[in-house]
C-alpha cells in the first residue's frame, strides 16, 4: 500500500499539467476536492456517520484547516503548471516538503526529531537532489 501516495502525487502532477489548457488552477482544485470529497465520502460514510457530531463540533475549524491548507497548495501547484513549470520540477519541490516541516519543527518550534527523521530526510534528499 506505501506505493500508493506516490503514485497518487504523480498522477496529480501529470494531470495537472495536461489539464492547464482548459482548467484554471482554481477550478482544477474545486474539482479534484468535490470529486475526492465525493468518493471518500461514499467508501466512508459508515465512519462519518459515526463521527459526526465531533466533525460537526468543530466544523469551521475543519473549514479554514482544510480550505487553506490542501485548497491553497493545490492552487499554487496547478499554478506552477499554468506558469510553464515541469512535472519533474515541481514533484521534487513536492517532494521535499517533509523535510521541510522537519526543519522548520526542529528550528523554529523548538521539536526534538528521532534519528530515523533525520534518516527519512537525508534519504529524501539523495532521491530528489542527489545528495
Amino acid at each position: 500500500m506505501l506505493f500508493l501516495a506516490p503514485l497518487f502525487w504523480a498522477t496529480s502532477n501529470v494531470t495537472g499539467k495536461l489539464g492547464k489548457a482548459w482548467l484554471s488552477p482554481y477550478a482544477f482544485t474545486f474539482w479534484r476536492w468535490l470529486l475526492a470529497t465525493a468518493l471518500l465520502s461514499l467508501l466512508f460514510r459508515r465512519q462519518i456517520r459515526a463521527d459526526w457530531p465531533q466533525l460537526k463540533a468543530r466544523a469551521g475549524w475543519l473549514f479554514v484547516v482544510g480550505g487553506s491548507g490542501f485548497a491553497l497548495f493545490n492552487v499554487v501547484l496547478y499554478g506552477a503548471f499554468a506558469r510553464g513549470a515541469s512535472v519533474v520540477n515541481v514533484s521534487m519541490i513536492t517532494a521535499l516538503i517533509p523535510l521541510a516541516v522537519l526543519l522548520v519543527d526542529v528550528g523554529f518550534l523548538r521539536g526534538r526529531a528521532h534519528p530515523l527523521q533525520w534518516l527519512g530526510g537525508r534519504c529524501r534528499l539523495s532521491a530528489c537532489c542527489g545528495w
